[in-house]
């Protein structure tokens, strides 16, 4: 996946808005208030950022070398994609799911309380 696929596949969820909270070069993408990732490219390096479970997150790293703690961000519900052609599409979008389920899901249970 590239950027623009990426940040596409970001805005098919339902009910997603874009900000550029940080600049122009840095897509934030929020679902019902909250951030839920952002896209970043500079020189041709591409991040993609994500919520995670803290458990799941660590995994991940250990088994992928693409996938580091979150860049400037909380290190432990964040993890960073490192773009760079060694990580399946497929792996990509289930992150984008992932970190989106955190927050759509937690919507869901706090108007049913």
């Amino acid at each position: 996946m590239d950027y623009s696929q990426i940040k596409s596949y970001f805005m098919t969820k339902e009910g997603v808005t874009l900000e550029h909270p940080y600049g122009e070069l840095t897509d934030v993408f929020k679902v019902n208030g909250n951030k839920f990732g952002m896209l970043t490219s500079d020189k041709d390096i591409v991040n993609v950022f994500v919520k995670c479970n803290p458990d799941e997150a660590l995994a991940l790293r250990d088994i992928y070398h693409s996938i580091v703690p979150g860049y400037q961000i909380d290190q432990k519900h964040w993890n960073t994609l490192i773009i760079d052609g060694r990580l399946p599409d497929e792996l990509i979008r289930q992150q984008i799911d992932g970190s989106y389920s955190l927050l759509t899901e937690k919507a869901i249970v706090l108007q049913h309380a």
